[in-house]
């Protein structure tokens, strides 16, 4: 962890905003080289022309920042490419994986490579690609930049390979259990045959696409301790479904 006291030019992205005292913002940043921080721009809320556009989600940013405490100054932002507009499920798709960021990452913990990961799912999610699979693999892979991966070619043991015909049972921390005998919970069940698939990246199967979504849910969940992502809640409210979505 570093709480360096000046950065300079340090690429970053926008997580959230919110006011602070009359005038300013607070502000979350994921950065590439000092992980997430909490800075204040002072006077944005007032801010004309060019610099009051300049703080927006999902525009590749380069900040600077000062400070002593963990609540840094903002000293400068600027654009280094264009922001993208993103609609419907591709804006909630934005907005969780945002979150995920905020509640999942430490301060000034650096993540250069999960960096790299988020900058390219923005990517992806601009372009014409079914949003579910990268959606699943960003998912996947942010669990693993963590420390938390799933472990998709041994069994909990961690010696015996899954078995395409055997059934298991996933557990947050230790991985898949085989599944003996009467399997009545089906919601940690998976078939040896789609945690393959999966592995593999083939979701062309609808019983891959729900459960992966299934399996990556239960594992974020279990990172989450029990609390309820509000961009969750929040598509669920906008959109009347109970379930959790299946962007497209």
């Amino acid at each position: 962890m570093t709480t360096a006291e000046a950065v300079r030019v340090q690429p970053a992205y926008l997580l959230h905003a919110r006011p602070w005292r009359e005038t300013s913002l607070q502000v979350e940043l994921f950065s590439r080289d000092h992980g997430r921080l909490s800075a204040v721009a002072r006077g944005w809320r007032r801010a004309k022309g060019r610099r009051s556009g300049r703080l927006l989600p999902f525009t590749p940013l380069l900040v600077s920042w000062a400070g002593r405490s963990e609540l840094k100054n903002l000293v400068a932002v600027e654009w280094v490419g264009a922001p993208w507009l993103f609609e419907g499920r591709r804006l909630w798709v934005g907005f969780y994986v945002n979150e995920l960021l905020l509640r999942l990452t430490a301060l000034f913990d650096p993540h250069p490579e999960l960096f790299a990961d988020y900058h390219a799912l923005l990517a992806a999610m601009a372009g014409n690609q079914a949003m579910e699979p990268v959606l699943r693999d960003y998912e996947f892979k942010f669990l693993e930049r963590l420390g938390y991966g799933i472990r998709f070619d041994v069994d909990a043991s961690g010696f015996n390979p899954l078995q395409e015909r055997q059934h298991y049972r996933f557990d947050p921390e230790r991985g898949f259990w085989p599944c003996e005998g009467d399997c009545q919970d089906q919601n940690g069940l998976f078939s040896g045959a789609t945690l393959m698939a999966i592995a593999a990246g083939d979701y062309g199967a609808v019983v891959a696409r729900r459960d992966a979504r299934r399996l990556a849910r239960l594992a974020l969940d279990a990172r989450l301790g029990g609390l309820p992502l509000k961009s969750r809640q929040f598509f669920q409210q906008l959109s009347g479904r109970p379930a959790v979505p299946e962007p497209r």
